[in-house]
Parts: C-alpha cells; sequence; structure tokens
C-alpha cells in the first residue's frame, strides 16, 4: 500500500512539474528553426538578417506580421509558411528566448 502511494505521488509531482518545464523550454525548442536560417546564436553570417539583439516587442510583432500576411519581401515566402504554424504561445515563448540572444 505504502509503494502504490509513493508511485501515485510521484506521478502526481511529475504531471504538475511537467507543464512548466515544458513551457519553459518551448522557446529554446521552437528557435531551433529559427537558428538553421538565421544562425548559430542569432547571428547570421550571410545576407539573411541576424536576430540576435532584437527586442521581445519587435520579434513578436515581426513573427504575428508574417504569420497575418502583412508583412511581404524576399523572406515573406518561408516566414510567413513558418509563422502560420505558431500559435501565440509560442511566438510568445519564441521572442521571449531569442531576446536573451545578445
Amino acid at each position: 500500500m505504502k509503494r502504490l502511494l509513493l508511485v501515485a505521488a510521484s506521478i502526481a509531482l511529475a504531471a504538475s512539474v511537467a507543464p512548466v518545464h515544458a513551457q519553459q523550454a518551448d522557446g529554446r525548442l521552437l528557435a531551433l528553426s529559427c537558428l538553421n536560417c538565421h544562425g548559430p546564436g542569432g547571428k547570421s553570417p550571410g545576407e539573411i538578417p541576424s536576430i540576435a539583439g532584437k527586442s521581445e516587442d519587435w520579434l513578436k510583432t515581426t513573427l504575428v506580421d508574417f504569420r497575418d500576411g502583412k508583412r511581404t519581401g524576399a523572406a515573406s515566402t518561408v516566414m510567413t509558411r513558418l509563422a502560420k504554424g505558431y500559435t501565440d504561445a509560442e511566438i510568445d515563448a519564441l521572442a521571449k528566448y531569442i531576446a536573451t540572444l545578445k
């Protein structure tokens, strides 16, 4: 009986901690697709703009504009396709994480 209670308590604890941990890792995980084009650490070595050092507000606005089709240009094809797959919460997590890249 004690073992069953211990297992149940462990499962409950893991379930309550897992969503918080997943939320914190979200931006970092989502940013992997960004860093494929924008360079390691958000510092692009080529023509694609660097995103390191951009403010969280700028990043959010830019991603939402791409998602909503308000931003056009050469990059809009790829960025619009990527951004359309993000929820507001994912955009917030991405912007928050990328804004930490200096």
